[in-house]
């Protein structure tokens, strides 16, 4: 308080204020140890897969999630027409936007920072995204993971709860859990030297500097996708071995 600082004499209203410091623990980056053991585990290298998953949603959700930094739930809520291509460069809309026929629940983003394109990274490429993104599209089924369900106005909580059992396995530390992904993403970035406008573009974060907004289209993009692209491919993670993965 403003007495309790010296800056005024005297508390007139006899307010005071007590802050408690949270008791949730924040959540933390996954370690290198921790990405590899993830990683190589059966869901991963053996197609291993339980009903809790939602079948390839299993192993595309963290892929996707270490390469784009995005939330779960963001991702969860994808349809297969939010996969696109624009000057040959593949990437992903995360959007509100929905056509009233597609006769799903409606998509909802954490705010309006939250609607971006984000490039393809090449690893998910070679993983083979792109041919699991059209495996769908020939079942001419509207959502990109069509075995997640709508819990409580959310894709993802029953994933999230399978996702967290599963995990539990290989990394013990409660601090970690799926939205470590978006804080191994940013450390990650940082560490490649990307510079912040670059790191916010990809992952939906606003600074609420008046002049970002400057620029953008009527998507709200200020940023071309194929300098998002080219930064976006500084991104590795040397401890994982990708060769293992299998994701057809």
């Amino acid at each position: 308080m403003a007495v309790d600082e010296g800056v005024v004499e005297d508390n007139a209203a006899r307010i005071k204020i007590i802050v408690t410091p949270s008791v949730t623990p924040p959540k933390l980056p996954y370690t290198n140890d921790e990405l590899k053991a993830l990683f190589a585990s059966p869901v991963f290298t053996e197609r291993f897969r339980q009903k809790g998953g939602a079948g390839e949603a299993s192993i595309w959700l963290p892929l996707v999630g270490l390469f784009t930094g995005a939330r779960r739930e963001e991702m969860g809520q994808l349809l297969v027409s939010d996969v696109k291509q624009e000057d040959d460069l593949w990437y992903i809309h995360f959007q509100t936007l929905m056509d009233e026929e597609d006769g799903m629940a409606p998509r909802l983003l954490k705010n309006v920072g939250s609607r971006r394109k984000v490039p393809v990274h090449n690893q998910l490429l070679s993983l083979g995204f792109v041919r699991y993104v059209d495996s769908v599209r020939v079942s001419e089924k509207p959502a990109l993971f069509p075995l997640m369900k709508w819990t409580r106005e959310r894709k993802t909580e029953a994933w999230g709860t399978w996702w967290g059992r599963y995990a539990r396995e290989y990394v013990p530390d409660t601090r970690k859990s799926f939205h470590s992904f978006r804080h191994v993403f940013r450390r990650v970035c940082r560490n490649a030297m990307i510079e912040v406008s670059i790191r916010n573009a990809l992952t939906g974060h606003t600074t609420g500097d008046v002049a970002e907004g400057y620029g953008r289209d009527h998507e709200g993009n200020g940023i071309d996708l194929s300098v998002l692209k080219a930064e976006l491919d500084k991104v590795k993670y040397p401890s994982i071995d990708f060769d293992l993965i299998r994701c057809t």
